[in-house]
């Protein structure tokens, strides 16, 4: 019936030369795809992640380290997508993405945090197949729960978001050459001071096949 499920774990060591981040941890993750028709496809996707360090301690709710702990993170992420493909004028494809990853440190809840966002992608490729073109974009929010920035008696929650788009155009000159076009564009607005800040690349590139 189309349908398509997996299921995998896993287990992770990080050691770090010089910082204290060493960590330990596993990964479940659990996924199920549906193809109801060659031109559509849906999926699902579920991770419960956890990590556990060897030297970062517990923190009070102000963020005061506590002798003799040990932090620990333990994540759920979703995420969800859809994706047609047809062929009209060429080649075309359209996707759309949410996803969501809750993070707690399983004691203050310093770092604890809630992260949601879209993505999305459209891709266009000639019927002689010599253009092609693709746009993909993410916006992301990410707000902790505890966390505050700022002074007062009733400081703003930590928040930021992330907003990225990314624009490739490529070009078959002849059966030697391509040339290809890349725009990149990553906005990160945060309320910490000078925690904002954007990103803008662009790439020109040749190719030649002999």
């Amino acid at each position: 019936w189309g349908l398509h499920a997996q299921s995998k774990w896993g287990v992770q060591r990080a050691d770090y030369q010089l910082v204290a981040e060493d960590y330990r941890g596993s990964d479940w993750w659990n996924g199920l795809a549906w193809e109801p028709w060659s031109w559509v496809e849906l999926s699902y996707g579920w991770r419960d992640r956890d990590r556990d360090y060897d030297h970062r301690l517990e923190v009070t709710p102000g963020g005061r380290p506590i002798e003799g702990t040990e932090l620990s993170f333990a994540q759920v992420e979703e995420q969800a997508e859809i994706s047609f493909q047809w062929e009209k004028w060429g080649r075309w494809s359209l996707g759309a993405g949410w996803s969501a990853r809750e993070n707690r440190d399983e004691a203050s809840g310093f770092y604890d945090y809630d992260r949601s966002g879209w993505n999305g992608m459209i891709e266009w490729r000639s019927p002689q197949r010599d253009w092609e073109c693709r746009v993909e974009w993410e916006d992301d929010d990410l707000d902790y729960l505890h966390q505050t920035v700022g002074a007062g008696l009733d400081p703003a929650a930590r928040a930021q978001r992330d907003r990225w788009i990314r624009v490739e155009l490529w070009r078959r000159i002849n059966s030697r050459w391509e040339v290809q076009i890349e725009f990149e564009d990553l906005l990160s607005e945060s309320n910490e001071t000078d925690g904002s800040y954007r990103d803008q690349i662009v790439w020109v590139g040749f190719t030649f096949n002999s």
